[in-house]
């Protein structure tokens, strides 16, 4: 991957064209993505791993008439990751869309 072009037509593989704009737009007036000279830079940004998610169960069940839902069941730990004290559930919609499947909606669980 070399510049935006690139990383843009690879999200496109994976993302609805909404979800690929908001994506490469994060980060408002400092880009976390961008172009400088014909390369591409991603500023660095990181955060920890949430510690209160565990073990992630995933299912894929149809939804609508032309697509699937991928559902994600995440452990919700508690003192220190060794108590699960609940579930949570994630449900990411993937969709038949101008030739492809893409997923168009999609959030980070942990």
């Amino acid at each position: 991957m070399e510049n935006l072009a690139d990383l843009r037509a690879y999200l496109r593989g994976l993302f609805s064209e909404e979800l690929v704009d908001a994506l490469l737009a994060s980060g408002g007036a400092h880009p976390l993505y961008q172009d400088v000279d014909g390369a591409l830079y991603v500023l660095p940004t990181s955060r920890e791993r949430d510690e209160s998610k565990g073990q992630a169960d995933i299912q894929i069940k149809p939804y609508g008439q032309a697509g699937y839902s991928v559902i994600v069941e995440v452990d919700l730990l508690a003192d220190g990751g060794s108590t699960v004290t609940g579930v949570e559930s994630y449900a990411f919609p993937y969709e038949f869309l101008e030739d492809r499947w893409v997923f168009t909606d999609f959030h980070l669980i942990y």
